[in-house]
């Protein structure tokens, strides 16, 4: 055999040893091989932990899509006999995404492991298990009663706001349950501010740990050139654009934010000391609007300078029953107020709540409730965003919906009142806060001071063991008065 005959033969043995790891990996369902490094980074995140429920955010062109559905098919394969589903905002989205990223892939895929039922309108994966295709569109109803083991619901944060929450909690996570399966959301930043994706599935996924986010510097795969390049395309590295697509912000419009300058900053797990001021205050809703109750507490500073403690909360959709918003009063009552060594702790609870409901709150459940101070909208505004703007405002982490609804809360067109919205009400917390703000005690620190010992004392504040002035003037003078 001749050097070039055996030169073909080693590599046409190399080739088929390179193809039978690539099968080997298919088969074992281990495809992190097809990922590039940036799409790696998500991969590992989402695989390093356990979490039933995983929120991503990525920038832009970290190929979020084809990721989606590697990890769709990962998991069928390596869980044999089970459902995976794939759900953009729209099914035709889903088509569209999984049509040209299988044609990519059917190259490298072992024959038979993957293969299309028209019937189905499903992929029958490795042994047994099928990968269903959804959208958070018209289709919604078409998977209730199913079951899954994995979802990815892909772009979550471009669905319809008004319809996000049924779909997620009513129809795909129910279909988790009994399998015990993953939901895991990709996607970058949405829009709108207010969109349930922002305020409640990627705010307790921050405060449970079990949110990841990539920004473009995160990008191994875009050197500086190419990043100074998506700034120019959005109109600059200070453009909505490029905070939002890039840097993964969420970014609120300052004319239509309610406190534009609130940022995560502020949500700090602090300990409340003894001698703290703490009140209980609270907006009820009534039929229409949601009810929240707040426990506060003032960290004393100075008599103009300090911050207002967000302690807890309890929140409450509209038409709860009063013996319920009650007992989450008493608890907080307990658990903050109660405690209290402040001298002349206020045991009043400062609510906004109807004249009739403020007497039945008062002689039927004996509690010390009053009206708290009111004012002209726009005062109470401007109260809360001299506290938020100088940082005198802290919230404690368990208190979630007020997080939520510092960050999210928007006027209307002629900033004349809140946007109402299914999450946060009519900005109620708010309401709440600035209750709060006015009626906690802030002009006094509660904390005992030890008395100064004499010993200690200047000497101009000491006093004389004896006045010994007759005793000299009767020296010197001869007690002659001068």
């Amino acid at each position: 055999m001749d050097e070039t005959a055996f030169l073909l033969k080693l590599l046409e043995a190399e080739e088929a040893h390179q193809l039978k790891s690539r099968d080997e990996l298919w088969y074992k369902g281990d495809l992190r091989f097809l990922l590039h490094d940036a799409q790696k980074l998500i991969y590992d995140a989402f695989w390093s932990t356990k979490h039933r429920e995983t929120v991503i955010l990525a920038s832009r062109r970290f190929g979020k899509s084809f990721l989606s559905v590697i990890w769709c098919l990962e998991y069928a394969i390596r869980n044999p006999r089970t459902n995976v589903r794939f759900i953009p905002p729209e099914i035709k989205q889903a088509f569209n995404i999984v049509q040209p990223t299988f044609l990519t892939l059917e190259q490298s895929w072992p024959p038979g492991l993957i293969r299309y039922h028209s019937s189905e309108k499903a992929w029958q994966v490795g042994k047994g298990s099928w990968l269903y295709l959804g959208g958070f569109d018209s289709q919604k109803d078409a998977s209730r009663g199913g079951q899954a083991s994995l979802i990815v619901c892909d772009e979550a944060g471009f669905t319809n706001p008004d319809e996000y929450n049924y779909i997620l909690k009513s129809v795909l996570k129910p279909q988790l349950l009994t399998t015990r399966g993953r939901l895991v959301i990709p996607s970058t930043p949405s829009k709108i501010t207010s969109h349930p994706f922002m305020v409640e599935t990627v705010a307790d996924a921050k405060l449970e740990g079990r949110f990841h986010k990539f920004t473009i510097y995160d990008n191994p795969m875009l050197d500086a050139e190419q990043i100074e390049e998506a700034k120019r395309d959005c109109g600059g590295e200070d453009s909505e654009d490029f905070k939002r697509e890039y840097l993964c912000e969420s970014v609120r419009s300052a004319s239509s934010a309610v406190l534009p300058r609130w940022r995560d900053e502020l949500i700090e797990n602090f300990e409340l000391t003894p001698y703290m001021y703490r009140a209980i205050v609270g907006d009820f809703g009534g039929v229409q609007d949601k009810t929240v109750i707040h426990a506060i507490a003032y960290r004393y500073r100075s008599n103009v300078d300090g911050d207002v403690l967000f302690c807890d909360e309890r929140e409450y959709p509209p038409n709860t029953p009063t013996d319920e918003i009650v007992k989450g009063i008493r608890e907080l009552h307990e658990l903050y107020i109660k405690p209290s060594q402040a001298p002349e702790q206020d045991q009043t609870a400062y609510l906004d709540c109807p004249g009739q409901l403020q007497v039945d709150l008062n002689n039927q459940h004996n509690m010390s409730v009053r009206i708290p101070l009111k004012d002209e909208f726009h005062s109470g505004v401007n109260l809360i965003n001299l506290f938020v703007n100088s940082r005198r405002i802290r919230v404690h982490p368990r208190c979630k919906f007020t997080a939520m609804t510092f960050e999210a809360a928007r006027f209307n067109d002629r900033r004349t009142d809140y946007v109402r919205n299914p999450v946060l009400g009519h900005c109620d917390a708010i309401a709440s806060a600035i209750y709060g703000i006015r009626m906690v005690c802030k002009d006094r620190d509660g904390s005992p001071f030890p008395q100064p010992q004499k010993e200690t004392q200047a000497w101009w504040m000491q006093k004389p063991k004896t006045d010994n002035r007759k005793q000299v003037a009767q020296a010197i003078y001869g007690g002659k008065q001068w």
